[in-house]
């Protein structure tokens, strides 16, 4: 996200629209986080999301909690979700499929307590027009 003039608050509060959809309010902090998401896809049925978390300092975490609009998702990995060289790709199988064109927020937190987010939305499914 890029301001045209730095705030006067250490954190933003924002919500992304589109069309008659709002995703869930986010904050930004305006100091680089070094946990981060990295990257968000999902599977060509929507029922999986495929999700890349990274350290930006390289240095290594472990995920504690994973949280899809609010509610609280379980990795398919087994055991601890910890990283490597600041790096950890997560598989994420959802109950149900979600909905072509729907705005998503996705949350993860570490065990010393930081938080990345993002909003993510299903572009385009099985070669369909955006």
């Amino acid at each position: 996200m890029r301001l045209r003039r730095i705030p006067d608050v250490n954190n933003l509060s924002i919500q992304i629209k589109r069309g008659e959809q709002t995703s869930r309010a986010m904050k930004v902090s305006l100091k680089p986080a070094s946990l981060t998401i990295a990257s968000i896809c999902f599977s060509n049925n929507i029922d999986r999301i495929y999700l890349y978390a990274r350290d930006r300092t390289g240095e290594d975490f472990i995920l504690k909690e994973i949280h899809i609009d609010g509610n609280r998702a379980e990795s398919a990995s087994t055991g601890t979700l910890a990283s490597c060289a600041g790096f950890l790709p997560v598989e994420i199988p959802i109950g149900k499929s979600l909905e072509h064109r729907s705005l998503h927020h996705i949350a993860v937190m570490d065990k010393k307590g930081r938080t990345a987010e993002d909003v993510d939305s299903l572009i385009c499914r099985n070669g369909g027009e955006p």
